[in-house]
């Protein structure tokens, strides 16, 4: 098991395409993210129009193109979950915020969805050349 991640590192999932980067980590948890991906989050854009979110698939990627998506590592329970909040209080696509979380993982105030949790499978980890 991987447990030496570092910020700026990039991490593959198995079964998934794009890389996410580690933003911020300690021994237990990493926050990870990345771009939306038109052709890989092809099915958050049906779900949020089949919840009436939006009019069209069309309006649904416009809204989303520019989003981060996220997800947090819990190295202890082999897992990975976005949060648990229904309002997201972090704004992922900031270094900061993800500190933040970070830190409110470690103290309590936030928590891994139980409901949207997976199996932690890594398939793949590029070192940030910068930390060698």
């Amino acid at each position: 098991m991987i447990h030496k991640l570092e910020p700026g590192n990039q991490i593959k999932f198995t079964n998934e395409f794009p890389y996410y980067n580690v933003m911020a980590c300690n021994d237990r948890y990493a926050i990870c993210t990345r771009k939306f991906d038109r052709e890989h989050d092809y099915e958050f854009i049906t779900h949020a129009v089949a919840m009436n979110a939006y009019s069209s698939e069309e309006a649904a990627l416009d809204a989303m193109k520019d989003d981060t998506v996220y997800t947090i590592i819990d190295f202890d329970k082999n897992i990975r979950s976005p949060n648990d909040s229904i309002f997201n209080p972090y704004d992922y696509s900031v270094e900061q915020d993800c500190i933040k979380c970070l830190n409110d993982l470690i103290s309590g105030e936030c928590n891994l969805s139980r409901r949207n949790q997976t199996e932690l499978l890594i398939e793949s980890v590029i070192i940030n050349p910068q930390s060698l």
